[in-house]
């Protein structure tokens, strides 16, 4: 805990298939840890950075990534490994995701409580996707193009804005009467 850089030590480690350094003060990965050819899991969890890792994308055989609350506020999917399967970046501040189609191979893609607004087009690419988290962002309207992705088979949107104006939509039409976010508790019935 509390590491600032990453140990010398850690890439002489050739045969580690999963590496846990969350809950450090890392801002970056040195070069040498591509040599660790047989990582497949990384997780990178409650650190400073403050975008992906380029060296990830010398990380050919990573599977699994997680950068959860870190401080990335873009994120540039040509950083990544174009095999990655699954993306944790839960709890950044990020605005802006980018060329996330040339990820082909992602299955699972996590990006709850951030800032994004909407999802590129090329999204359709990502003809392995089949679950993407994007509850509390800034969505106002559902993002079309997620239904463009061939696999997707589960979304969460909960927390944006237009979840909020669908259920109001909704009560509209049932002439149901509006309900006061503010007052809900949890565990008791409206």
């Amino acid at each position: 805990q509390n590491l600032t850089e990453v140990p010398d030590a850690v890439s002489e480690c050739i045969h580690l298939t999963k590496l846990d350094m969350g809950a450090n003060k890392l801002s970056s990965l040195p070069e040498s840890i591509s040599q660790l050819k047989a990582l497949r899991i990384l997780f990178l969890t409650g650190n400073h950075f403050k975008e992906v890792p380029k060296v990830f994308a010398k990380m050919p055989d990573l599977r699994m990534i997680s950068l959860m609350r870190n401080q990335i506020s873009v994120l540039d999917c040509n950083d990544l490994p174009k095999n990655v399967q699954w993306l944790i970046m839960t709890d950044n501040q990020i605005t802006e995701v980018k060329s996330i189609g040339r990820l082909t191979k992602l299955r699972k893609c996590m990006f709850s409580h951030n800032q994004i607004s909407s999802i590129s087009e090329d999204i359709k690419s990502c003809e392995s996707l089949q679950m993407i988290r994007l509850a509390n962002n800034k969505f106002t309207s559902i993002p079309e193009n997620l239904f463009l992705a061939p696999n997707l088979s589960w979304i969460a949107l909960s927390g944006n804005s237009v979840t909020r104006k669908i259920v109001e939509g909704i009560a509209k039409q049932n002439r149901c009467p509006p309900v006061d976010y503010s007052t809900l508790e949890f565990g008791k019935h409206l």
